[in-house]
This record gives structure tokens, C-alpha cells and sequence, in this order.
């Protein structure tokens, strides 16, 4: 069995380190919330937040720029992995891109 560095040395998309904040949604719902960006690949996006989000929800995610002149990232996921964090206060929340 693959352990977790191997797996992810495995993926086809390049994962980029963020440190940026991060809005987000259920599918369907006006109701947002924060969140911040840990990393970002053509194919998913990991995330900390304090909420509860269930394994196989479809959320909205907005990545604002810092430019004006850049138009904020806007995408829908599928959740695919929550776990607590180190300090045990919030979850990061792990996302395929749909």
C-alpha cells in the first residue's frame, strides 16, 4: 500500500503552497463562509476552516486576487477528505475540482 507521500509524488497536477483566504458555500445556498487556502493544483484544493463540512458535499469556492485586474477563482468541489487540524480547532478540508 502507497503511503501518503507516495501517492501524493503520484498526482498529475503540480500542487501550489497558498496562504490566502478563502470564501465558500454549500451548492444551492447564499450562505458563505471563510476559509483559508493551504494549496491549489489543477485538480483540487485543500483548506482550513472552523466549520463542519461532510465528506461528499459540493461547495463553491471563491479565491479572491489581490489585483484588481485579476478575476477571483470561482469553482465548485466535491469534498473528499476532512480531518481536524494540528491544534484541534478547526477541520481542513480536502476538495476534487468539478
Amino acid at each position: 500500500m502507497l503511503n501518503r507521500t507516495e501517492i501524493e509524488n503520484k498526482r498529475n497536477y503540480f500542487r501550489m503552497s497558498m496562504d490566502c483566504t478563502l470564501e465558500f458555500s454549500h451548492a444551492g445556498s447564499s450562505e458563505t463562509y471563510i476559509g483559508i487556502c493551504k494549496n491549489l493544483s489543477g485538480q483540487g484544493v485543500l483548506f482550513s476552516t472552523d466549520q463542519v463540512v461532510a465528506v461528499g458535499a459540493e461547495l463553491m469556492i471563491k479565491i479572491a486576487s489581490d489585483r484588481a485586474t485579476v478575476a477571483p477563482l470561482e469553482v465548485r468541489i466535491e469534498v473528499l477528505r476532512v480531518e481536524a487540524t494540528e491544534d484541534n480547532k478547526g477541520h481542513n478540508i480536502a476538495g476534487r475540482i468539478l
